[in-house]
């Protein structure tokens, strides 16, 4: 511990009080220094801010280890009274997983242009790749003041609207967190994995399984089902005003999201990836199904969201034996009664596609499925809105279906990318999106897929969880 807090070498001084000190590695240090000392001067020598500070005086004659300088702007120094709120606290903070020794040590993925996943730098990847981090800075910014203005709200770091997705910890009772939380974190390790109050001490344990972590309060994001259900409510549904005030459109994608975040965790299996996007969409129908149904009224493009979902699924699961099947709706019926069994339809499909294994097998049925769906895309089949974001889901879907087939062999894959490129290209061009020309590219990238060639030494399957 004494070398991990060292920093600047030692020296001697006279009479002395000590510091707790929180460094840059999250881990607490004694920091020694002269009673004779103004304070001011103090805090000037460690660089720590005025406002940080809590001092607590400590008998003894001991060297002087000076700690790096934290990330700013994290609280430096604490009491002995810390680690006593630790225990009536639920909510540790992001700095309770920062240590070193812990999630924040290396590989570092600062600089790389690919992000390595290691052992222990979970927080490194979150706090300097991860836009999670950044969430409740993007309230500061002048779109959100805007975006906050034209619903009737107030500063966007303070309004609830804002906050409950881009700084949860705001809404927590002021009780259950500790003083080393910080809504200033943004979605931080806790707001997916729970309050560490009850596993922080034993998720570290070599002797307990992940499931017995699990019991003990650790959220189950192994499971695909409660990861997709962790994420969703803030990726998926957005309500009518802050449409109209400007926020972006909401499209969740388990799968593209958690590769774009970057990820900062191992998965289990080459099959991961489109079992994950399965489960995505099959949250996101049942979300926008329930939207849908509790509001009097709803605007095109939540309506068209939709049936854009339901098409997929339909399209999807009836090439999967043994899953939940949506036979009994069209994408046009969108009663009260037929929302609320489309919402229940998704939820248990969201269950199954998780507990089920998945292979490349499975994967390429569904991708050659989906790649012939040129005909569902001819010019004045349906309105152009419509159109428009059966092309954004079917897109994305390809895309994640494609990619482990990609990362395999790259080679092999070549043609299949070139073409799935071009498609996303046309895809994108949302104000002057066209149909007829969507649907040439999406039948160039289904002959494409012929180069590619048949499944064969194809790594084994993904576990269910």
């Amino acid at each position: 511990m004494g070398e991990r807090c060292r920093a600047g070498g030692r020296r001697k001084v006279g009479d002395k009080s000590s510091l707790l000190v929180l460094n840059k590695t999250g881990i607490f240090c004694n920091v020694k220094v002269p009673r004779s000392l103004p304070l001011r001067y103090l805090l000037g020598r460690i660089g720590v801010p005025l406002g940080l500070i809590l001092t607590v005086a400590l008998p003894g004659s001991v060297l002087a280890q000076v700690p790096a300088p934290l990330p700013e702007p994290t609280p430096a120094i604490v009491t002995a009274r810390t680690f006593r709120n630790f225990d009536s606290a639920d909510f540790i903070g992001a700095v309770g997983c920062s240590s070193s020794i812990c999630h924040g040590g290396g590989p570092s993925p600062i600089t790389a242009s690919t992000v390595v996943v290691g052992d222990r730098n979970a927080f490194t990847i979150w706090k300097t790749r991860d836009a999670h981090a950044k969430s409740w800075a993007t309230l500061a910014t002048e779109r959100s003041a805007r975006m906050a203005a034209a619903i009737g709200a107030g500063k966007p770091q303070e309004t609830a609207r804002c906050t409950e997705c881009h700084a949860p910890m705001q809404a927590v009772n002021a009780s259950r967190i500790g003083p080393l939380s910080r809504v200033e974190d943004g979605i931080s390790c806790e707001s997916c994995h729970g309050p560490a109050k009850s596993w922080i001490r034993s998720h570290t344990r070599r002797d307990l399984t992940h499931a017995q972590n699990v019991t003990t309060g650790l959220r189950d994001l192994g499971s695909l089902y409660v990861r997709a259900n962790t994420c969703i409510a803030c990726h998926q549904v957005l309500p009518p005003d802050l449409q109209k005030a400007g926020h972006p459109p909401l499209v969740f994608e388990l799968d593209a999201q958690s590769v774009a975040e970057p990820k900062h965790w191992k998965e289990s299996g080459d099959w991961r990836g489109p079992q994950a996007w399965l489960v995505g969409q099959a949250a996101a129908l049942r979300e926008t199904s329930w939207a849908l149904n509790k509001r009097d009224s709803s605007g095109d493009l939540e309506r068209e969201q939709w049936r854009s979902l339901l098409w997929l699924l339909r399209k999807t699961t009836n090439t999967l034996a043994d899953f939940p099947k949506f036979e009994y709706l069209t994408d046009i019926e969108m009663s009260p009664g037929n929302l609320a069994r489309a919402q229940g339809t998704a939820d248990e499909l969201a269950r199954t596609a998780s507990a089920r294994p998945w292979d490349a097998t499975t994967t390429r049925r569904v991708l050659d499925t989906l790649a012939a769906s040129d005909g569902d895309f001819a010019p004045g089949k349906e309105a152009p809105l419509a159109l428009q974001n059966k092309a954004v889901r079917l897109t994305l879907a390809l895309s994640r279906l494609m990619a482990p087939f990609q990362a395999r062999d790259k080679g092999r894959w070549a043609k299949p990318s070139e073409e799935m490129q071009k498609l996303f290209m046309t895809m994108d061009a949302r104000a002057d999106f066209d149909a007829a020309k969507f649907a040439d590219q999406l039948r160039a990238f289904q002959k494409s897929l012929a180069y590619a060639g048949p499944d064969d030494g194809v790594p084994k399957q993904t576990a269910a969880r």
